[in-house]
């Protein structure tokens, strides 16, 4: 039995990811993926924020997206617009991998975050998995 995929805003991992994934919605975030070639946009968009939830929770991709598409509202949380196609994503997944997608959100967050004229902006992220067994 899995554990099933759940948002909660409470939660550091999905604030933190609520925020990635509204800088990976915005208009630059689109251009630059269609500047290195990632089309169509809307699947690699897709596929990165899957690959991002796989990532935060350890999961699945494939189990990510079947939840997805079962719970409205859990896509309505993570700013799906509508249900996702296997083979849409599937041929994005061959393109390109985890560490690619990583490179690329780290890239964009980089440029988001370096014009900080005054002060200094830092940010921790602790992406350590705690993993238990039940049993």
């Amino acid at each position: 039995m899995k554990i099933p995929l759940t948002h909660d805003k409470e939660n550091r991992k999905c604030s933190l990811l609520d925020v990635v994934f509204n800088i990976i919605d915005s208009r630059e975030t689109k251009q630059e993926l269609s500047r290195n070639n990632m089309k169509p946009v809307n699947n690699t968009l897709n596929y990165v924020k899957v690959a991002l939830i796989s990532m935060f929770y350890n999961m699945d991709k494939f189990y990510i997206v079947n939840e997805l598409n079962n719970s409205d509202k859990l896509r309505k949380n993570f700013g799906f617009k509508s249900k996702l196609n296997y083979y849409q994503i599937a041929e994005v997944w061959s393109r390109f991998d985890d560490t690619q997608i990583l490179e690329f959100v780290l890239k964009i967050s980089n440029k988001e975050f370096k014009n900080v004229k005054r002060g200094i902006k830092k940010i921790i992220i602790d992406s350590t998995d705690i993993q238990f067994n039940i049993n």
